[in-house]
């Protein structure tokens, strides 16, 4: 069995700059030791069963073992180290955003210090 996970994006704020990573996909699903795993879309999950939390997805049975090529992965697994290698990073301007993170809590970035 493998557990789903779903990336929130989080950018690293410098001054007015935020340095950012867009990952293709934004559903990292892993496998208990860590090993192995496969990266989807929201669309991928659409073709799985779903039983309560549960996704039983009968033709996304191959999993990758070569993490150091999982952007999803690295991060994950916070090994800074092959972020840079292996994310693509932006530099944009500070954008005013939010962000819900659970039903009573919001990610806030301006600009403007309020």
């Amino acid at each position: 069995m493998l557990e789903l996970y779903k990336y929130v994006p989080s950018p690293l704020v410098l001054h007015n700059l935020t340095l950012s990573t867009h990952p293709t996909k934004d559903l990292l699903a892993i496998n208990q030791e860590r090993t192995m795993y496969k990266e989807l879309g929201e669309t991928d999950l659409t073709e799985c069963l779903r039983y309560g939390r549960k996704y039983h997805c009968q033709f996304q049975n191959v999993l990758s073992k070569n993490v150091r090529t999982s952007c999803l992965f690295v991060l994950f697994s916070r090994n800074l180290g092959l972020v840079e290698q292996t994310c693509n990073m932006h530099v944009d301007n500070i954008q005013k955003t939010a962000v819900q993170l659970s039903p009573h809590q919001f990610r806030l970035t301006s600009p403007d210090e309020e």
